[in-house]
């Protein structure tokens, strides 16, 4: 299931910044979004090129706010993401996944 707005395209956010704090040297990303992807689509892809499955990683938007599971179906336009945000990426230990 996909949101209604989510089937259009949305504006294009070609400057987000992924801060890849799942290795102690790992290089940052910049990727290229639209704001009607879901979230669940944008964790899954970052989670991936970070080399992880997305229920092992802590995503974290520039406001501090954590993304939920409860947050998966909301678009990013709705989560209020812009050009040149910084999302930080971080690694969960076994124990911390299956809370």
């Amino acid at each position: 299931m996909h949101p209604h707005n989510a089937i259009l395209q949305g504006e294009c956010l070609d400057r987000i910044i992924i801060k890849n704090a799942t290795l102690r040297v790992a290089p940052s990303l910049i990727v290229k979004v639209y704001t009607s992807a879901t979230v669940w689509e944008f964790v899954d892809k970052v989670s991936r090129m970070c080399s992880l499955a997305p229920h092992f990683v802590q995503v974290k938007l520039s406001n501090s706010t954590v993304i939920r599971d409860t947050d998966y179906g909301k678009t990013l336009g709705e989560m209020g993401f812009k050009n040149y945000d910084i999302v930080t990426v971080s690694k969960l230990s076994s124990a911390d996944a299956h809370e």
